[in-house]
């Protein structure tokens, strides 16, 4: 099998895949082991066709990054569209940030961010929350404060676009390292917006009930009105400074 062969295989099946906007449905290991082990079977097809067994077969992740590199770098002449290019993008990085802490942590991270920054340009939840999970990482490994709050900026954005775990990890943010209490408010605020919108998986949501259980009647009574019309919002605006 001759490598135009295999680069032309890995574009179908990149051009198979859904739009960012339905992925949200299914699980991101599953559509990248579904992907990995499509390249995987064309590579061992393309050994076994070469008949050069004694080349080093590199990791299935490692191989596929190889290619969906390769494909973004020639997206030109391979004739991808917007989509495709995205999707790509959101693979590439959803990889990079699998790899972090296999090895080179920090310089996988830094790849995460870069290609799901660009995946998120297209506002779709999945690749926005990806690039704030990522920056997330990256803060956590380093302890620079600009990470945590360029994340904040992309959880804000997946906010806006409905996602309630968004929401429940931007207001964790804001309760982390609170110093005023209107920066309470705003972590409580967005943590009940999302736990009232729903669609949060089982220990996101045992996690919250937790929280809520703590707070106080009079936080509550601050709390209902600035909730309602957050929604009323559709997440945007919401708890007073935030833009």
């Amino acid at each position: 099998m001759r490598t135009g062969t295999l680069e032309s295989s890995a574009i179908t099946l990149i051009k198979l895949l859904p739009p960012l906007g339905i992925i949200k449905s299914t699980l991101f290991s599953d559509l990248i082991s579904w992907l990995t082990n499509a390249l995987s079977w064309f590579f061992n097809n393309c050994i076994a066709f070469s008949g050069n067994s004694a080349e080093i077969k590199p990791s299935i992740s490692d191989y596929a990054i190889k290619i969906l590199s390769h494909l973004l770098s020639k997206s030109n002449e391979f004739k991808l569209d917007e989509k495709a290019i995205t999707n790509v993008n959101f693979l590439l990085g959803k990889l990079y940030f699998e790899h972090y802490e296999v090895r080179k942590q920090e310089e996988n991270i830094d790849h995460a961010i870069k290609y799901l920054k660009k995946a998120s340009a297209q506002n779709n939840i999945e690749a926005v929350l990806g690039a704030a999970e990522s920056l997330r990482k990256k803060y956590s490994i380093t302890n620079d404060l600009k990470y945590n709050e360029e994340s904040k900026l992309y959880y804000l954005q997946a906010a806006s676009l409905g996602s309630a775990e968004a929401m429940i990890y931007l207001g964790n943010i804001y309760l982390e390292n609170h110093k005023t209490d209107e920066e309470k408010i705003k972590g409580l605020g967005w943590v009940l917006t999302g736990y009232s919108k729903g669609k949060i998986d089982r220990d996101l949501e045992r996690k919250v009930i937790n929280d809520i259980s703590k707070i106080d009647k009079t936080d509550f009574s601050i709390l209902r009105p600035l909730v309602i019309s957050c929604h009323e919002q559709k997440y945007k605006n919401c708890f007073l400074t935030e833009n």
